[in-house]
């Protein structure tokens, strides 16, 4: 189960922040010091990361006036898909407000992910690295994208809820996405802590498309009653991950119903320090599949 203790060993409390945040333990101890940290940096690091690795995804910008393009050139979007940041927004939770960052898409919309963050006591926020990286995935595959803090995280109402109360967290997030873009398809993502939840709360739920798992925490928490989750779901695993160990992830997910995709890199630890353009384009591949089988689907009905 999620529990509201420190996940592993004692040296993950001071791993687990450091990768987090960049600063020792000792710099994290208030929440207006760690929401500080944990944003993106003024050099916009991030957002100068080679776009490249999104090699395959350009033709399905447009999904849906061109599901099959024939297309293989490198990430090509054009300006309009990237515009439409509505910045930090509020929807209603079930512990009270909670605090969003949307990114629109260029409209009709027919594609929306949502993308669930790492672990709050640890630094985890929606301003996380991987959560940012994976959510930029979908942005440039043309999708609206909600990254969000679970309850107690920046300026979302309620406290931590051990992995419970998050769950509905995430519900709330599917229904204001489900409102907001009728018929539009829900992808969703989740990062560590953020898988967790992610796959608790929806692996069952018939709103949802996909999942994508990353870093998926599978020696922490008992994940054995989603064996018969029937989604499409993706695991990107980091070949060094102490918190999910591969073989450990490659057991569970040989368990799993069809359709499932694991994929590990090497060299990358749970954080996927140094390899954020192999886990990008992992989640790149996974969408270019799945509208490849979702346009196939279309064409046949």
């Amino acid at each position: 189960m999620l529990t509201n203790s420190p996940p592993g060993r004692d040296s993950f409390w001071q791993f687990y922040k450091v990768s987090m945040t960049g600063c020792p333990p000792a710099a994290t101890t208030s929440r207006l010091a760690l929401s500080s940290l944990i944003r993106l940096p003024s050099s916009n690091r991030h957002r100068n990361q080679p776009r490249q690795v999104l090699s395959g995804l350009s033709q399905f910008a447009s999904a849906a006036n061109s599901p099959l393009s024939k297309s293989h050139g490198r990430m090509n979007l054009p300006e309009k898909v990237m515009t439409g940041l509505v910045g930090n927004m509020f929807f209603e939770g079930p512990a009270g407000r909670i605090e969003g960052i949307l990114r629109e898409a260029a409209p009709p919309v027919k594609r929306a992910a949502i993308v669930c963050h790492p672990h709050p006591l640890f630094g985890g926020s929606m301003h996380n690295k991987v959560v940012f990286r994976i959510a930029r995935v979908f942005q440039e595959a043309g999708f609206a994208v909600l990254r969000f803090n679970f309850r107690g995280t920046g300026r979302s109402e309620g406290a931590h809820d051990a992995g419970r109360g998050e769950q509905d967290d995430l519900r709330a997030a599917i229904t204001f996405i489900e409102q907001k873009y009728e018929g539009a398809e829900i992808w969703l993502a989740g990062f560590s802590f953020g898988s967790a939840v992610m796959l608790r709360a929806a692996c069952g739920d018939n709103r949802i498309r996909t999942l994508v798992a990353a870093g998926a925490p599978v020696s922490k928490y008992d994940f054995s009653h989603l064996v018969h989750c029937d989604r499409p779901k993706l695991f990107v695993q980091g070949a060094l991950d102490e918190y999910g160990p591969p073989a450990e992830l490659a057991r569970f997910v040989d368990r799993l119903d069809e359709p499932k995709t694991l994929k590990i890199i090497e060299g990358a630890d749970h954080f996927f320090e140094g390899h954020l353009d192999e886990l990008a384009q992992a989640v790149a591949d996974f969408i270019v599949l799945y509208s490849n089988e979702q346009a196939k689907q279309t064409l046949q009905d």
